[in-house]
């Protein structure tokens, strides 16, 4: 099987639950060793091109970008949809569990902390 695992900037690997609901995962300290155990079949959806993260309940901050778009990672914004985190989120739980359809949409408005803004489009 392969499974696509994308690096951010501070090189770290993320492979998160998407991938390893899919299997019994075993640590093995002594040996240093981590064993994936094929539990069902890992389907695996295209990343998206940007998801922005919680800075605070007023600020957003780029999670994941793109060199098409004109966005670095760690970049504050001030709204996206001219929400900011505390209009769509509760808790940091309620963010991870509802920011699919923030991000699985056909455009964004993103508004920067200095007040300009830029309408990401995306192709299908």
């Amino acid at each position: 099987m392969k499974v696509p695992v994308e690096f951010s900037a501070i090189g770290k690997a993320l492979l998160g639950n998407d991938i390893l609901e899919h299997f019994t995962v075993t640590i093995d300290y002594n040996e240093n060793k981590i064993t994936l155990r094929p539990e069902s079949d890992v389907q695996v959806d295209s990343p998206y091109t940007f998801i922005p993260g919680i800075l605070n309940d007023s600020l957003w901050v780029v999670n994941r970008t793109n060199p098409r778009l004109p966005f670095s990672l760690g970049d504050t914004l001030s709204a996206i949809n001219n929400k900011k985190p505390e209009d769509l989120f509760s808790s940091f739980c309620d963010y991870f569990l509802n920011i699919n359809p923030l991000v699985d949409t056909d455009s964004l408005l993103i508004t920067r902390e200095d007040g300009s803004s830029i309408n990401i489009l995306f192709g299908n």
